[in-house]
């Protein structure tokens, strides 16, 4: 599970001077973000969902310096940064797919999967995936506009249910 203390204060060097990860101190350095995307299939009218969630790498700042610059940096050490976490489901059935006329297995059932077939499986795997990957309080699920999550999930729904 990642904690909101993971990767900070970690002293490392850039450019020949000492720098040091901070602490997460606002709700936006809090804030998992999730994401949603669509991809219209081989098969007409086939829309499919795959979700990430995405943590903000630390900010740092260089030591012995009191002016309060802070920066974000690539060459911070890598405990420091997070990479997209994919949200990912164990898949029900068979999917197939028709390729050529030729009709192949896509994905076996029981494997893990990346894609949804609708916005409500999208966003309860969203949800089940945050409380394992981060465990809930302080961290806050939000969207790319930083909306509480109940916001974010009733847009969700908005945008991408059938009419």
């Amino acid at each position: 599970m990642i904690s909101p203390e993971q990767g900070v204060g970690i002293e490392f060097e850039q450019h020949g001077k000492k720098c040091i990860t901070l602490p997460r101190t606002s709700k936006f350095q809090l804030g998992v973000t999730a994401s949603v995307y669509t991809y219209a299939g081989n098969v007409m009218f086939a829309t499919h969902f795959y979700a990430s969630l995405h943590i903000s790498d630390l900010d740092c700042k260089i030591i012995g310096d009191e002016s309060g610059k802070k920066f974000s940096s690539n060459m911070q050490p890598k405990e420091s940064m997070f990479k997209r976490i994919d949200v990912k489901r164990i898949m029900p059935t068979n999917i197939y797919n028709e390729k050529f006329g030729v009709k192949l297995l896509d994905t076996p059932k029981g494997c893990l999967t990346t894609r949804f077939d609708s916005i409500e499986e999208t966003i309860e795997a969203i949800e089940s995936t945050f409380i394992e990957k981060c465990g809930g309080d302080p961290w806050i699920l939000v969207n790319d506009s930083y909306d509480p999550w109940e916001v974010a999930k009733a847009r969700f729904i908005e945008l991408y249910s059938e009419d």
